[in-house]
C-alpha cells in the first residue's frame, strides 16, 4: 500500500481518516522527507486550510497527486463524522478534478436517484447543521419567498450587491435573509442591511431545508445550501463560484466563470456523492456507500420527528437513565426523569409534555388519569435483543420497546405489537428480510442476554426419547403476574409438565437472573429431583435447545426463541407469541386473534416493534446492526459487568432502587 502524506494536523486527527484515504494509501503525517514505509504516493490537505497551498505545491513538485479534502455531502455535525469529499488533483494537468471528470466521464451512478429521493423526502441537508430539528416552516402570506443566504465572513460588497439584485428581481416577493449553520446569537454581513430595509432576517443552527423548499428562488455566493436547493428543485442564483455553478443548472452572475460543458443535475450529483464522496459507517467503523449513510441519517430524522417533544419518564432506576434517554426522545428534545406520582400528570399537561413509564412500574391509575388530562402516555420495556449480560447486573440495553397501547407481556389489553401483527401488510420483501434475520440469529446463536454459558459435558440421551425443555422464570415478573393466571411458579410448571408427559425426558433450565441470586424463582432441589431428569444450571439457551424436541413454558421468551429454532412449543400461560397457530396453547387468547406465519411474527417482533441504538454514538440502528454489535461484544466479552457496575448494584440492593 502506498503512503499518503497528510499536511494538516487537524486532518490527521479526524476520526477514521485512514479509512477515508484508504483507496490512495496509508496516511502519515507529512514531514517533508521520505515517509515511513516508502515513497509518497499522494499528499492530502484540507481545502482552504493554512497549509493547503503549500501542500498542493509540494505535491506538484514531487509530480504526485494532491488530495483535497473537504466536508462530505452527508454529515451530522458536529459530533459524528459520516463523510468526506476527496478530490484528486492530477499534477499533469491544470484542469480541476471536476472539470477533468466532466470532460472525460460524466456518468450517472446506478442507484443515485434513490439517494437523491431520500435526501428530498427526509430533508437531509448536505450543509452541516448543528441541530437535527427543522427550522419552523413559515406561514404563507400569498407572496413568493426569496431566500438570500448570508455569511459570517465574506465580501460585504458582493453580498450587498446580491441582496440588491434579489430585491430588484423580485420587487413583490417576501425577501428573507438567512444565515445557516450559525451559533446562537450570531449575525452575518447582511444583518444590518436587512434591518435598515425592514427585511426578515433569520440566523439559525437548525436544519433549513423545510424553509428552502418553500422558496421560489435562492440567492447565494457559494453556500452548500444552494446545492441543497437544487436537489429540492428550487432555482438558484449564484454570485460566486461554488462547485455546482456554471454547469447550466444555476443562474450565474459571475462573468468569468467558465466550465468545459453543461452537466445534468444527476451527473453533478454523481460527482458529489459518488466520485469524490467517501463515507464511513460510525456504528461498524468501516467504509460504506452513500446509501447506507443516507439510511442512517433518515432513521435519525424519523426519530427526531417522532420524539421531538418534551418527555417525562417515570419509574426508571437511576443507573438506567443514561441509556434510556436517547430511546425516550429525539436528540434535541428535553427529557426529565421522575418518580411515579399523580402530580406528574398535571406537570405534563401544563408543559405540553408526553409521559413514558417503565412498564413494570406502571400503576393501574396512570393510563386513565393521563387520558383524562389529555397527556399522551406510553410504556417502555427492554427489547428482545437486549445486551451481552443481565440487566440485573447493570448491563445497559441496546433495544427498548415504546408501546402507546399496552405492553407485549400483558395479554389483558392490546399492545402495539398485537396491533402490528393484526394490521400490517407483510410484503414479500419484509417477510424475506425477516427470514434472513432469523437465519442470522440462529447461525450466530444469539439470545436476549447472550450470556456465555459454561462449557458443559454432553448429555447422554437415548435415541428416540421425547425431550422437553422447561425454562425457569423470575416468579415476581410482570409477565407471570399478568399472563399466567393458572400457574405462577416454576415448581407448579414442572408439576404440570410432568403430569402432561410422564414418559418424557424433562430438562429444567433455571433463569439466569435466578441463578445469579438477583431475583426469586428457585426450585428446591428435593422437589426438582422427582420431576425432572436433568437441571441445566449455567447452560446457554442455544446449547439447551440443541437437545430439546419441545419447550413447555409459562410465558418465557425462550419459548419464542425455540420457535425460531423450529422446536415445538406448549404455552401454559399467555406469552405474546401464543394464540397465533404457532404453539400448543393451554389457555385461549383473551381477544379474537387471527393466525400468523412465523416470518410475520419475526418481522413484527424484531424489525417493526422495538427501537435499537448503537451504544457508542447513541444512533438509531437496525435489528441487523444489533446482531453484528452483539456478536462483536460477545466475542470481546465487552458486556460483563464492570467494577463500577458491581458497585452500583451493591448500592442499589443495599439502599433500594430509586
Amino acid at each position: 500500500m502506498g503512503i499518503v502524506g497528510i499536511a494538516s494536523r487537524s486532518l490527521l486527527r479526524l476520526p477514521h481518516i485512514g479509512l477515508f484515504l484508504e483507496p490512495w494509501g496509508e496516511g502519515h503525517a507529512l514531514t517533508g522527507q521520505r515517509s515511513p514505509g516508502g515513497e509518497l504516493a499522494a499528499i492530502a490537505g484540507w481545502r482552504g486550510g493554512t497549509d493547503s497551498a503549500k501542500a498542493h505545491a509540494e505535491a506538484a513538485a514531487r509530480s504526485i497527486p494532491y488530495l483535497e479534502v473537504s466536508a462530505g455531502m452527508l454529515n451530522r455535525a458536529p459530533d459524528v463524522l459520516w463523510s468526506l469529499s476527496v478530490e484528486r488533483w492530477d499534477p499533469n494537468t491544470s484542469l480541476s478534478p471536476l472539470d477533468r471528470w466532466a470532460v472525460t466521464e460524466p456518468r450517472v451512478t446506478p442507484g443515485l436517484l434513490d439517494i437523491l429521493q431520500t435526501c428530498r423526502n427526509q430533508h437531509l441537508q448536505t450543509t452541516l447543521c448543528r441541530q437535527t430539528q427543522d427550522l419552523q416552516v413559515l406561514k404563507p402570506d400569498n407572496r413568493d419567498i426569496v431566500l438570500v443566504i448570508d455569511v459570517k465572513d465574506g465580501d460585504a460588497a458582493r453580498l450587498g450587491a446580491m441582496l440588491e439584485h434579489a430585491s430588484q428581481d423580485h420587487p413583490d416577493a417576501r425577501i428573507i435573509v438567512l444565515l445557516p449553520e450559525c451559533t446562537v446569537g450570531a449575525r452575518g454581513r447582511l444583518a444590518q442591511i436587512a434591518k435598515r430595509n425592514s427585511l426578515e432576517y433569520i440566523a439559525t443552527d437548525r436544519n433549513c431545508l423545510a424553509l428552502v423548499r418553500q422558496a421560489t428562488r435562492l440567492y447565494t455566493l457559494e453556500s452548500r445550501l444552494g446545492w441543497d436547493a437544487l436537489l429540492c428543485g428550487v432555482p438558484v442564483t449564484c454570485f460566486g463560484q461554488p462547485f455546482y455553478a456554471g454547469w447550466g443548472l444555476t443562474d450565474d452572475r459571475v462573468l468569468d466563470l467558465q466550465r468545459p460543458k453543461h452537466l445534468s443535475l444527476e451527473q453533478l450529483a454523481s460527482w458529489a456523492f459518488d466520485v469524490t464522496g467517501r463515507y464511513i459507517d460510525p456504528v461498524h467503523r468501516r467504509a460504506v456507500s452513500a446509501s447506507v449513510v443516507a439510511e442512517r441519517l433518515s432513521a435519525l430524522r424519523d426519530q427526531t420527528a417522532q420524539d421531538g417533544v418534551e418527555t417525562i419518564v417515570l419509574g426508571v432506576s437511576r443507573w438506567k437513565r443514561p441509556f434510556v434517554r436517547p430511546f425516550a426522545a429525539g436528540p434535541d428534545a428535553r427529557v426529565e426523569f421522575a418518580a411515579v406520582s399523580p402530580h406528574v400528570i398535571s406537570r405534563c399537561a401544563r408543559r405540553g409534555a408526553r409521559l413514558l413509564v417503565w412498564a413494570a412500574k406502571e400503576p393501574e391509575w396512570l393510563p386513565s388519569s393521563a387520558a383524562l388530562a389529555g397527556v399522551p402516555c406510553a410504556r417502555i420495556e427492554d427489547g428482545f435483543l437486549r445486551s451481552v449480560g443481565l440487566g440485573s447486573d447493570f448491563i445497559p440495553a441496546l433495544s427498548l420497546v415504546v408501546d402507546d397501547l399496552g405492553i407485549y407481556f400483558d395479554p389483558t389489553r392490546e399492545s402495539r405489537l398485537e396491533r402490528i401483527l393484526s394490521e400490517t401488510h407483510f410484503t414479500a420483501d419484509l417477510l424475506a428480510k425477516a427470514d434472513k434475520f432469523r437465519a442470522l440469529w440462529v447461525e450466530r446463536r444469539l439470545t436476549k442476554y447472550n450470556l456465555a454459558g459454561a462449557v458443559q459435558a454432553p448429555l447422554q440421551l437415548d435415541p428416540g426419547q421425547r425431550v422437553i425443555l422447561v425454562p425457569g422464570q423470575v416468579e415476581d415478573d410482570a409477565s407471570i403476574r399478568l399472563g399466567s393466571p393458572t400457574i405462577r411458579s416454576n415448581l407448579g410448571l414442572l408439576e404440570a409438565v410432568r403430569a402432561a408427559a410422564p414418559d418424557a425426558v424433562i430438562l429444567y433450565k433455571p433463569h439466569p437472573d435466578v441463578e445469579s441470586g438477583n431475583r426469586p424463582g428457585v426450585v428446591p432441589e428435593a422437589a426438582a429431583q422427582h420431576l425432572v431428569d436433568g437441571i441445566l444450571s449455567g447452560w446457554d439457551s442455544h446449547a439447551a435447545l440443541d437437545y430439546a424436541d419441545e419447550v413447555h413454558t409459562m410465558t418465557s421468551l425462550l419459548g419464542f426463541e425455540a420457535l425460531l429454532r423450529g422446536r415445538k412449543v406448549t404455552a401454559y400461560g399467555l406469552p405474546f407469541y401464543a394464540g397465533l397457530g404457532l404453539t400448543t396453547d393451554r389457555l385461549p387468547w383473551p381477544r379474537p386473534r387471527g393466525p400468523a406465519s412465523l416470518s410475520a411474527l419475526v418481522a413484527a417482533t424484531f424489525l417493526l416493534y422495538p427501537r435499537y441504538r448503537d451504544p457508542e454514538h447513541d444512533l438509531p440502528v437496525t435489528a441487523f446492526d444489533v446482531l453484528e454489535i452483539l456478536d462483536g461484544m460477545r466475542t470481546a466479552k465487552a458486556g460483563h459487568a464492570t467494577r463500577a457496575g458491581r458497585v452500583r448494584r451493591w448500592i442499589s440492593l443495599t439502599f433500594g432502587r430509586r
